[in-house]
């Protein structure tokens, strides 16, 4: 069929790789195992034709549009991959293993499924009468929603009290000489502590993804053709709510270095008393991410009035 009057006909592709939003040490752990390492060298991919104004479209603009649409998605499949490595870190037996595969498997064809379903909506919307602004709204539209399932209350001041009183508990025994109660007390601690990791990798990791995502959805919309999508684009880069989620972006990125060294360390059973001071100290010094949270998601929040609007206008 014809494009229609003053429309053309244009090709929709997207072509990314899946370890595009992946630490380097979680891509480097993945080409290890054969029967992964293809899934995640061959592009997650979409391809589409799409009838748009020429005057604001070109199939080049639609591919870069769309390769922007679908940062979530590969930021939570870098956020599964992630996990799927610290079971395999744990695996003590083949089985696990087959598991850990299982998972990576499972993640890719999820985040494939949901780029299809994002990209033949937002392409729908596109299409239709007030399609580009809509395609500009799905962008914020998903970290909008996960902003209401955020609960970090005493969530970050939790898992420090956890870390740092684990590693309390280790200097009378680690400055004795019993070797039982050495062992007994870094056993209790190593628990403790991958419980607070846990927690970190849940909750924690999704404040920073949805603050991420917001980031680059504000650079990405300040200058859209839509009036309410620039304004909207723009609130998210002011000095009261841009500034609070760099800092959770960084302070998040801080406790996982912190914490995750002192969880391996307790794992192996590797540490003296000075290694559990060191560890308590540098968990001691991140005492005000919990401000830093609290603050970052009222900023987050401060949005969804603003953008339920623009939501309601563009119906």
């Amino acid at each position: 069929m014809p494009a229609a009057p003053g429309t053309k006909t244009m090709a929709a592709k997207l072509s990314v790789l899946p370890t595009q939003e992946m630490k380097p040490e979680v891509v480097k752990w993945i080409k290890t195992m054969p029967r992964v390492a293809k899934l995640f060298a061959k592009p997650l991919t979409y391809d589409d034709k799409v009838d748009l104004n020429p005057k604001k479209w070109t199939d080049k603009k639609l591919s870069k549009a769309m390769a922007a649409l679908v940062r979530y998605e590969l930021a939570l499949l870098a956020n599964r991959a992630s996990d799927a490595k610290k079971v395999s870190d744990k695996a003590k037996s083949p089985m696990e293993e087959i598991k850990v595969v299982g998972l990576l498997q499972k993640a890719i064809k999820k985040a494939q499924a949901d780029i299809d379903s994002k990209c033949s909506d937002a392409l729908e919307e596109l299409e239709s009468g007030k399609g580009e602004a809509k395609a500009g709204l799905a962008a914020g539209k998903k970290a909008m929603a996960q902003i209401n399932t955020l609960d970090v209350s005493s969530l970050f001041s939790g898992i420090i009290d956890t870390g740092t009183k684990a590693a309390k508990s280790l200097y009378t025994p680690l400055a004795g000489n019993d070797d039982k109660k050495k062992q007994a007390a870094i056993s209790k601690a190593s628990k403790d502590v991958e419980a607070a990791v846990s927690k970190l990798n849940d909750t924690g990791k999704t404040a920073q993804s949805v603050a991420k995502y917001l980031l680059d959805t504000g650079k990405k919309l300040k200058n859209h053709e839509n009036g309410q999508l620039a304004d909207f684009g723009i609130s998210i880069l002011k000095k009261d709510v841009q500034p609070e989620l760099e800092k959770l972006d960084a302070d998040m990125s801080k406790l996982e270095d912190a914490l995750t060294p002192f969880a391996a360390a307790l794992k192996k059973g590797d540490l003296d008393l000075a290694a559990a001071k060191a560890h308590e100290k540098n968990l001691s010094a991140l005492s005000g991410l919990q401000a830093t949270a609290n603050k970052a998601v009222a900023a987050m929040k401060s949005l969804q009035a603003k953008f339920k609007k623009i939501e309601n206008d563009l119906k």
